[in-house]
């Protein structure tokens, strides 16, 4: 028989692989057309909050115009719930960005690819480049601004 503890330990394993199957069938349907420059990051992230889903939480991440960036995750603890930090392009299309705690305060950088429309809003990945790979970064909508107040 199962115990309450146990069965969370299931589930929760099980939303974890659904959402990395998720994750990694959103980039094996991309190719290189579909990569944005630098110059279109710049547009979609600058004064704006994407919204998605990394490492079985939901995230926000709020882009200042001068290179500060500020994160919340909801759900799974990634070392810290909110978190600032930078973001820079480097190599002509690729976002950079380090924050103080989350991903253990290391660099990850992102190349961006359109993947589908879904209720008239475009989707993208952010595919991770660096040597060490770690999960992509599956982007569900921009919003306008500053919405939860970074």
């Amino acid at each position: 028989m199962l115990t309450g503890s146990t069965m969370k330990r299931i589930l929760s394993g099980l939303g974890v692989g659904l959402l990395l199957g998720i994750s990694a069938g959103a980039w094996s349907t991309q190719n290189s057309d579909d990569t944005l420059s630098g110059k279109q990051i710049r547009q979609l992230i600058v004064g704006n909050t994407v919204r998605g889903a990394a490492l079985a939480s939901l995230y926000n991440i709020y882009y200042e115009s001068d290179g500060k960036v500020s994160a919340v995750f909801h759900g799974r603890k990634l070392l810290a719930d909110t978190d600032d930090g930078t973001w820079k392009i480097k190599n002509g299309n690729t976002l950079c960005q380090e924050f103080s705690y989350l991903f253990g305060g290391v660099e990850r950088c992102y190349q961006w690819h359109k993947t589908e429309q879904r209720n008239g809003e475009q989707r993208y990945v952010m595919h991770n480049v660096d040597a060490f790979r770690i999960d992509d970064l599956p982007v569900w909508n921009i919003r306008k601004g500053n919405p939860l107040g970074f």
